[in-house]
Protein backbone atom coordinates (compact mmCIF):
# COMPACT_ATOMS: atom_id res chain seq x y z
CA UNK A 1 0.00 0.00 0.00
CA UNK A 2 2.91 2.73 1.17
CA UNK A 3 4.60 1.98 -2.67
CA UNK A 4 1.56 4.19 -4.07
CA UNK A 5 2.56 6.86 -1.86
CA UNK A 6 5.55 7.57 -4.37
CA UNK A 7 4.20 7.03 -7.50
CA UNK A 8 3.63 10.72 -7.98
CA UNK A 9 7.22 11.33 -7.27
CA UNK A 10 7.96 8.47 -10.27
CA UNK A 11 5.54 10.50 -12.26
CA UNK A 12 7.33 14.23 -11.79
CA UNK A 13 10.45 12.33 -12.40
CA UNK A 14 9.78 10.39 -15.32
CA UNK A 15 8.24 13.22 -17.28
CA UNK A 16 11.60 15.51 -16.42
CA UNK A 17 13.19 12.83 -18.66
CA UNK A 18 11.20 12.80 -21.30
CA UNK A 19 11.25 16.89 -21.56
CA UNK A 20 15.24 16.53 -21.62
CA UNK A 21 14.39 13.67 -24.46
CA UNK A 22 12.25 16.60 -26.02
CA UNK A 23 14.88 18.77 -25.91
CA UNK A 24 17.50 17.56 -27.02
CA UNK A 25 15.44 15.99 -30.64
CA UNK A 26 14.79 19.66 -31.01
CA UNK A 27 18.12 21.03 -30.33
CA UNK A 28 18.78 17.70 -33.07
CA UNK A 29 16.47 19.05 -35.81
CA UNK A 30 17.36 22.53 -35.27
CA UNK A 31 21.14 21.77 -35.95
CA UNK A 32 20.63 19.55 -38.94
CA UNK A 33 18.76 21.98 -40.57
CA UNK A 34 20.62 25.41 -39.71
CA UNK A 35 24.13 23.96 -39.72
CA UNK A 36 26.79 26.93 -38.38
CA UNK A 37 28.18 29.09 -41.66
CA UNK A 38 31.73 30.99 -41.06
CA UNK A 39 32.26 33.82 -42.90
CA UNK A 40 35.12 35.55 -43.60
CA UNK A 41 35.68 38.96 -44.08
CA UNK A 42 39.36 40.97 -44.09
CA UNK A 43 39.68 44.41 -42.08
CA UNK A 44 41.08 47.33 -42.94
CA UNK A 45 43.96 47.18 -45.43
CA UNK A 46 43.83 43.67 -45.30
CA UNK A 47 45.48 43.73 -41.94
CA UNK A 48 43.93 40.73 -40.41
CA UNK A 49 40.56 39.20 -41.16
CA UNK A 50 37.78 38.22 -38.45
CA UNK A 51 34.77 35.13 -39.10
CA UNK A 52 31.38 35.80 -38.38
CA UNK A 53 28.54 33.00 -37.90
CA UNK A 54 25.18 32.71 -40.02
CA UNK A 55 23.31 30.34 -39.60
CA UNK A 56 19.53 29.83 -41.92
CA UNK A 57 16.96 30.28 -39.45
CA UNK A 58 17.43 31.65 -35.60
CA UNK A 59 17.45 29.49 -32.55
CA UNK A 60 13.98 28.62 -31.00
CA UNK A 61 15.88 29.45 -27.48
CA UNK A 62 12.14 30.68 -26.03
CA UNK A 63 10.33 27.04 -26.98
CA UNK A 64 13.86 25.46 -25.21
CA UNK A 65 13.83 27.72 -21.98
CA UNK A 66 10.29 27.08 -21.52
CA UNK A 67 10.61 23.16 -21.97
CA UNK A 68 13.97 23.46 -19.25
CA UNK A 69 11.56 25.23 -17.46
CA UNK A 70 9.27 22.45 -17.15
CA UNK A 71 12.05 20.22 -16.41
CA UNK A 72 13.15 22.03 -13.43
CA UNK A 73 9.77 22.55 -11.90
CA UNK A 74 8.95 18.11 -12.38
CA UNK A 75 12.22 17.89 -10.62
CA UNK A 76 11.51 20.28 -7.80
CA UNK A 77 8.12 19.19 -7.50
CA UNK A 78 8.99 15.19 -7.37
CA UNK A 79 11.00 16.21 -4.19
CA UNK A 80 7.97 18.27 -2.50
CA UNK A 81 5.81 15.40 -3.62
CA UNK A 82 8.42 13.15 -1.67
CA UNK A 83 7.94 14.72 1.38
CA UNK A 84 4.22 14.46 1.12
CA UNK A 85 4.84 10.81 0.51
CA UNK A 86 7.20 10.59 3.79
CA UNK A 87 4.48 12.55 5.95
CA UNK A 88 1.66 9.83 4.63
CA UNK A 89 3.64 6.61 5.94
CA UNK A 90 3.09 8.73 9.08
CA UNK A 91 0.03 9.90 9.11
CA UNK A 92 -2.34 9.31 6.33
CA UNK A 93 -3.67 11.91 5.39
CA UNK A 94 -1.55 14.52 7.04
CA UNK A 95 -2.53 16.80 9.59
CA UNK A 96 -0.74 19.73 8.72
CA UNK A 97 -0.64 19.12 4.61
CA UNK A 98 0.44 22.30 3.38
CA UNK A 99 3.50 23.24 5.21
CA UNK A 100 5.19 20.47 3.92
CA UNK A 101 7.91 20.65 1.24
CA UNK A 102 11.17 18.87 1.05
CA UNK A 103 13.56 21.19 2.34
CA UNK A 104 16.83 22.44 0.86
CA UNK A 105 18.88 24.78 3.09
CA UNK A 106 22.50 26.10 3.14
CA UNK A 107 23.52 27.18 6.86
CA UNK A 108 22.50 24.44 10.07
CA UNK A 109 20.46 27.29 11.43
CA UNK A 110 17.62 27.97 8.75
CA UNK A 111 17.35 24.32 8.74
CA UNK A 112 16.94 24.37 12.38
CA UNK A 113 14.26 27.27 12.64
CA UNK A 114 12.30 26.45 9.47
CA UNK A 115 12.02 22.80 8.90
CA UNK A 116 10.56 21.57 11.75
CA UNK A 117 6.96 21.89 10.67
CA UNK A 118 7.47 19.57 7.60
CA UNK A 119 10.04 17.27 9.63
CA UNK A 120 7.94 16.65 12.68
CA UNK A 121 5.13 15.03 10.49
CA UNK A 122 7.51 12.22 9.00
CA UNK A 123 9.15 9.25 10.42
CA UNK A 124 12.16 9.77 12.42
CA UNK A 125 14.01 7.43 9.98
CA UNK A 126 12.87 9.58 6.70
CA UNK A 127 13.70 13.42 9.58
CA UNK A 128 17.36 12.04 10.06
CA UNK A 129 18.21 11.15 6.66
CA UNK A 130 16.92 14.33 5.16
CA UNK A 131 18.91 16.29 7.41
CA UNK A 132 22.00 13.59 6.28
CA UNK A 133 21.84 15.03 2.44
CA UNK A 134 21.46 18.92 3.27
CA UNK A 135 23.53 20.84 1.69
CA UNK A 136 25.18 22.29 4.71
CA UNK A 137 26.08 19.04 5.65
CA UNK A 138 28.81 19.23 3.21
CA UNK A 139 31.98 20.48 4.79
CA UNK A 140 34.28 21.48 2.24
CA UNK A 141 36.72 18.50 1.89
CA UNK A 142 37.71 17.16 -1.98
CA UNK A 143 35.00 14.53 -1.51
CA UNK A 144 31.90 15.99 -0.08
CA UNK A 145 32.44 19.59 -1.97
CA UNK A 146 30.85 22.88 -0.03
CA UNK A 147 27.27 23.56 0.17
CA UNK A 148 27.01 25.95 -2.33
CA UNK A 149 28.08 23.27 -5.37
CA UNK A 150 25.10 20.89 -3.97
CA UNK A 151 23.38 19.90 -6.28
CA UNK A 152 19.72 20.59 -4.38
CA UNK A 153 20.93 23.97 -4.27
CA UNK A 154 21.68 24.16 -8.10
CA UNK A 155 17.78 22.88 -8.48
CA UNK A 156 16.12 25.41 -5.95
CA UNK A 157 18.26 28.23 -7.49
CA UNK A 158 16.89 27.42 -10.81
CA UNK A 159 13.25 26.19 -9.84
CA UNK A 160 12.73 29.74 -7.99
CA UNK A 161 14.40 32.06 -10.93
CA UNK A 162 11.78 29.61 -13.16
CA UNK A 163 8.95 31.49 -11.38
CA UNK A 164 10.26 35.04 -12.50
CA UNK A 165 11.21 34.05 -16.13
CA UNK A 166 12.17 31.76 -18.65
CA UNK A 167 15.18 30.44 -18.33
CA UNK A 168 17.57 31.97 -20.71
CA UNK A 169 19.31 29.55 -23.54
CA UNK A 170 22.05 30.60 -25.34
CA UNK A 171 24.32 29.57 -28.33
CA UNK A 172 28.08 29.05 -27.60
CA UNK A 173 31.29 27.68 -29.52
CA UNK A 174 33.00 26.45 -26.31
CA UNK A 175 36.00 24.91 -28.46
CA UNK A 176 36.63 28.26 -30.13
CA UNK A 177 36.95 27.97 -34.07
CA UNK A 178 38.30 24.98 -35.52
CA UNK A 179 40.60 26.38 -38.41
CA UNK A 180 42.17 23.77 -41.21
CA UNK A 181 43.82 25.55 -43.56
CA UNK A 182 46.56 28.38 -43.77
CA UNK A 183 47.03 32.20 -44.22
CA UNK A 184 49.06 33.38 -46.71
CA UNK A 185 51.05 36.90 -46.81
CA UNK A 186 52.87 38.29 -49.98
CA UNK A 187 56.15 36.99 -48.55
CA UNK A 188 58.23 34.99 -46.72
CA UNK A 189 59.22 37.80 -44.63
CA UNK A 190 55.99 39.86 -44.08
CA UNK A 191 54.73 35.80 -42.87
CA UNK A 192 57.59 35.56 -40.54
CA UNK A 193 57.06 39.03 -38.87
CA UNK A 194 53.32 37.87 -38.00
CA UNK A 195 54.30 34.91 -36.13
CA UNK A 196 52.99 33.73 -33.78
CA UNK A 197 49.48 35.05 -35.11
CA UNK A 198 47.75 37.93 -33.42
CA UNK A 199 44.07 36.39 -33.04
CA UNK A 200 41.03 37.39 -29.98
CA UNK A 201 38.78 34.23 -29.71
CA UNK A 202 35.30 36.12 -28.64
CA UNK A 203 33.84 33.75 -26.37
CA UNK A 204 30.40 35.22 -25.52
CA UNK A 205 26.62 33.82 -26.35
CA UNK A 206 26.84 33.97 -30.03
CA UNK A 207 23.95 35.31 -32.72
CA UNK A 208 23.79 35.12 -36.72
CA UNK A 209 25.97 38.10 -37.59
CA UNK A 210 28.29 37.56 -34.31
CA UNK A 211 32.40 38.10 -34.42
CA UNK A 212 33.67 34.52 -33.43
CA UNK A 213 37.07 35.58 -33.64
CA UNK A 214 39.61 38.77 -35.18
CA UNK A 215 42.73 38.13 -36.73
CA UNK A 216 44.82 41.10 -36.67
CA UNK A 217 48.06 41.52 -38.81
CA UNK A 218 51.21 43.77 -39.58
CA UNK A 219 50.84 43.54 -43.06
CA UNK A 220 48.87 42.45 -45.43
CA UNK A 221 47.43 39.33 -45.96
CA UNK A 222 47.16 38.02 -49.26
CA UNK A 223 44.54 34.97 -48.92
CA UNK A 224 42.82 32.61 -46.22
CA UNK A 225 43.08 29.13 -47.36
CA UNK A 226 40.56 26.29 -46.29
CA UNK A 227 37.99 26.05 -44.26
CA UNK A 228 36.77 26.88 -40.73
CA UNK A 229 33.72 24.69 -38.52
CA UNK A 230 32.05 26.15 -35.51
CA UNK A 231 30.89 23.44 -32.75
CA UNK A 232 27.93 25.17 -31.27
CA UNK A 233 26.85 24.34 -27.98
CA UNK A 234 23.71 25.16 -26.53
CA UNK A 235 23.77 26.59 -23.31
CA UNK A 236 21.79 28.09 -20.15
CA UNK A 237 22.56 31.31 -18.12
CA UNK A 238 22.40 30.24 -14.53
CA UNK A 239 23.41 32.50 -11.60
CA UNK A 240 26.57 30.30 -11.67
CA UNK A 241 27.13 31.47 -15.28
CA UNK A 242 26.59 30.02 -18.59
CA UNK A 243 26.34 25.93 -18.33
CA UNK A 244 26.40 23.39 -20.80
CA UNK A 245 22.84 22.00 -21.30
CA UNK A 246 24.19 18.16 -22.30
CA UNK A 247 26.33 18.37 -19.28
CA UNK A 248 24.00 20.39 -16.65
CA UNK A 249 20.35 18.88 -17.33
CA UNK A 250 21.63 14.98 -17.23
CA UNK A 251 23.38 15.95 -13.77
CA UNK A 252 20.34 17.32 -12.62
CA UNK A 253 18.24 14.63 -13.23
CA UNK A 254 20.50 11.87 -12.15
CA UNK A 255 20.84 13.80 -8.75
CA UNK A 256 17.22 14.41 -8.11
CA UNK A 257 16.89 10.56 -9.01
CA UNK A 258 19.73 9.70 -6.30
CA UNK A 259 18.18 11.86 -3.65
CA UNK A 260 14.92 9.63 -4.20
CA UNK A 261 16.63 6.44 -4.18
CA UNK A 262 17.79 6.64 -0.63
CA UNK A 263 13.96 7.16 0.33
CA UNK A 264 12.38 4.38 -1.51
CA UNK A 265 13.16 1.42 1.27
CA UNK A 266 10.96 3.12 3.61
CA UNK A 267 8.00 3.20 1.25
CA UNK A 268 8.56 -1.20 1.51
CA UNK A 269 8.34 -1.18 5.26
CA UNK A 270 5.50 -0.12 7.90
CA UNK A 271 6.38 3.15 10.31
CA UNK A 272 4.12 4.74 13.15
Amino acid sequence: MSEAFIRAVDLKLARAKAHIVALNASIDKWKSENPATPKVEFLDGRLGYRVRIDYSADAPVEEWGLIIGDFVHNLRSALDNLAFGLARLHCDPPTRPRVIAFPIFLKEAEFRGKAGPALDQMPAQAARLIETIQPFKRDGSPMSGVPDSDGLVFLNMLSNADKHQVPSVVLMAPTGVEFDGQVEFYSEEHARLNTPPDTTFFGDPIARGSILLEHRAKNPISKVKGSFRVPLAISLRTPRGILRLEQTLPGLESYANLVVDQFRPLFSTTHA
